[in-house]
């Protein structure tokens, strides 16, 4: 028999995918892609960025939403914000892993999208 992790329930799903490259180089546009192929009841996209914008609003007292635009306020703390979760992640490196794992929507999808920011090492094709 499989294992509630292989369906893809409670224990997380079966295939985490992470998909990681510099700002604007088409990450958002290539997880639109697999996830549209592979069909939104086996697939979910989970976002790093908004858990790490989300603490990042709560610890300084922001406007969470206005960071997750494209927009002079979220630049205006850019610099800051990317300290802040460089010294997260070394304090702690699963931190951020944890906080996009809570906002998934779903347990039951058997694959997982994880979409990071950091420099790609590895490329894909599709």
């Amino acid at each position: 028999t499989r294992s509630t992790m292989s369906e893809g329930g409670v224990g997380g799903p079966a295939v985490v995918v992470v998909v990681s490259g510099k700002r604007k180089c088409g990450k958002d546009f290539c997880c639109d892609i697999i996830s549209t192929r592979l069909g939104a009841d086996v697939c979910e996209i989970v976002r790093l960025s908004g858990p790490l914008k989300k603490q990042y609003a709560e610890d300084h007292g922001l406007d969470y939403d206005r960071l997750l635009g494209a927009s002079d306020y979220k630049e205006k703390y850019r610099e800051d914000m990317i300290r802040w979760g460089e010294a997260k992640r070394e304090a702690d490196p699963g931190f951020f892993a944890r906080l996009a794992t809570k906002a998934r929507t779903s347990v039951h999808r058997q694959i997982c999208i994880g979409l990071a920011f950091f420099t790609c090492t590895v490329s894909l094709r599709l």
